[in-house]
């Protein structure tokens, strides 16, 4: 659509198994805001240390330990 594209509405950005793909923006779009900048979104699992230590609580041995287990 010439429209939304003329708008910036979207977002061409690739996978980490060097796919390319376009998506949408948000349609929330503010006068005098920076735009966010467009990452890569994430693998499955990447964040799993850090959600499950840093916000879950988590000790390191632990999350080791789900991981042997094949928990996480």
């Amino acid at each position: 659509c010439e429209h939304l594209q003329s708008r910036g509405m979207f977002l061409d950005t690739a996978d980490t198994l060097g796919g390319q793909f376009r998506s949408l923006r948000t349609p929330i779009q503010l006068t005098g805001c920076i735009d966010p900048e467009s990452r890569t979104p994430p693998s499955l699992g990447e964040h799993n240390a850090e959600v499950l230590c840093r916000i879950g609580g988590l000790s390191g041995e632990e999350l080791a330990m789900l991981e042997a287990e094949g928990a996480v």
